[in-house]
């Protein structure tokens, strides 16, 4: 029943560890690594769909051969048409060379977009335009191979202006040596000492290393499995789960403030980068964007619907009490649920203007009558309550018109009281219902002065650093 946010964006990564002779004997195709990164990417489509990119490294190639290979879309279906240009671009090769097929070498020398090493992101767009240019995988080319790097994330910072303020402006034999010696551990904690927010960014190297680093809160999620075959980092666990056909029990979670780096002979490594802070996960990935798919997720939900009617504790507790009598009355005790709303599939609010799409907002729902009696309490159950604009202009409106005795609404999250900097698009804090129903319970008990009061305290912390600002004003309402 809640205002449908935005996800946030995905990111997924594999890494082949044997040769691609291997998954061309094992799994029929040479092109594994790209069929794996589709079912990724697809399986994560709901984390944005504002763009996505696709990037690939060959590895060991000779001097001279083209080794990265990138593609983006910020298309109304970004993901398809990534792969439809891939594998446009795959089939004309292999028209025009139908001696490629059976000859693994000769694919990946000739043809882009295989390899051993693949980054894909898919977007919902927090921060600038949804133009081509800001659809992830972001590239930095050099002519050293271990200079380029990929990179894609899923990430908020909440000190950009500052981060921006700090930024500053033979060969053959020696590009082997530094490939092999480069500590990327000592990269990220040099250049992310700085950072504050919530991230999870994966990169890859010309040459061949990769990594997965999490924020130290860990605010934002991402998953790993490995095996003898492969590595593979995405940012939901059962799409690891469903792609890979693996248990929950081989899927782990990257830590809080570490990476997960891959050198390039295949090593895997998780090492703490920031000492990680006290966890403060973002409560949107358990409420709108874990799929019920996930085995917590999944029991999670099914424990909030035991708590609704404890009988079970009630009996343990009361069991010295308990006769026959009282144990059949109170195992009497159903909840009675009906099917009041039924949402119309077909009814699109597509009308921006708001008085006329108001309307049309208010008759998203269709209501069973005849079910709901003068003197039934209607209790209607919301998973969380962000905004309150279909609440208000629909929910409310219809479940009137059955004219229960009172209507209550019951949210399972708690109170969405402050803006989410962290990558939600709600921007305003006057837009929250909840801040809106602070302020109507502050006129209520005379106690509006409180609003000026806090404003002057924020207005007087309007030029401080970061560091320097303080919260500490707040009253019981």
């Amino acid at each position: 029943m809640s205002d449908a946010l935005k996800h946030e964006c995905g990111i997924a990564l594999v890494r082949l560890l044997k040769p691609l002779e291997f998954y061309k004997e094992k799994y029929g195709t040479a092109f594994y690594g790209i069929q794996k990164m589709y079912l990724l990417m697809e399986k994560q489509h709901n984390r944005g769909q504002d763009g996505a990119g696709f990037a690939s490294i060959k590895l060991d190639v000779e001097p001279g051969e083209r080794y990265i290979s990138r593609v983006r879309s910020n298309h109304a279906q970004p993901i398809q048409d990534v792969f439809k240009q891939i594998n446009e671009r795959i089939n004309e090769e292999m028209v025009a060379h139908p001696e490629y097929a059976d000859d693994v070498a000769q694919l990946k020398s000739n043809i882009p977009y295989i390899g051993e090493l693949f980054l894909g992101h898919v977007r919902y767009g927090t921060f600038g335009k949804n133009s081509i240019e800001s659809v992830h995988p972001f590239l930095r080319q050099s002519n050293w191979m271990h200079r380029n790097l990929i990179l894609a994330g899923n990430f908020n910072m909440t000190n950009v202006k500052e981060l921006f303020e700090n930024l500053g402006l033979s060969k053959r034999e020696a590009s082997p040596v530094i490939a092999e010696r480069l500590d990327v551990a000592k990269i990220l904690a040099r250049s992310s000492k700085n950072l504050d927010g919530g991230y999870a960014m994966a990169g890859l190297l010309g040459h061949g290393d990769a990594f997965v680093f999490r924020d130290p809160a860990g605010i934002r999620p991402a998953y790993f499995y490995q095996d003898d075959e492969i590595v593979v980092v995405a940012s939901e666990r059962p799409v690891i789960q469903t792609v890979f056909n693996v248990p929950f029990d081989k899927v782990q979670e990257i830590d809080p403030g570490s990476a997960l780096i891959i050198k390039k002979n295949g090593t895997v490594s998780m090492t703490e980068i920031l000492p990680p802070t006290v966890k403060k996960a973002c409560s949107f990935e358990r409420i709108y964007f874990s799929r019920g798919s996930d085995a917590e997720i999944y029991q999670e939900r099914k424990n909030l619907g035991k708590l609704i009617l404890p009988a079970k504790n009630f009996i343990l507790q009361n069991k010295d009490l308990l006769n026959e009598d009282t144990l059949e009355k109170l195992l009497s005790v159903k909840i009675r649920t009906e099917k009041v709303a039924i949402k119309d599939a077909k009814l699109r609010t597509f009308i921006t203007e708001d008085s006329s799409r108001d309307d049309l907002v208010a008759h998203v729902y269709d209501v069973t009558y005849g079910v709901i009696k003068p003197t039934d309490n209607l209790v209607i159950i919301d998973d969380s309550i962000v905004r309150g604009t279909t609440l208000k202009m629909s929910i409310i409106k219809m479940m009137d018109r059955l004219n229960p005795k009172r209507i209550v609404i019951v949210s399972s999250a708690p109170q969405i009281r402050f803006p989410d900097c962290y990558g939600i698009d709600m921007a305003k804090l006057e837009g929250l219902v909840a801040f809106r129903a602070a302020l109507e319970l502050l006129k209520e008990r005379n106690l509006y002065h409180i609003v000026d009061e806090v404003y002057a305290k924020c207005k007087a912390q309007e030029n401080f650093k970061d560091k320097q600002k303080k919260i500490g004003y707040s009253t019981s309402i």
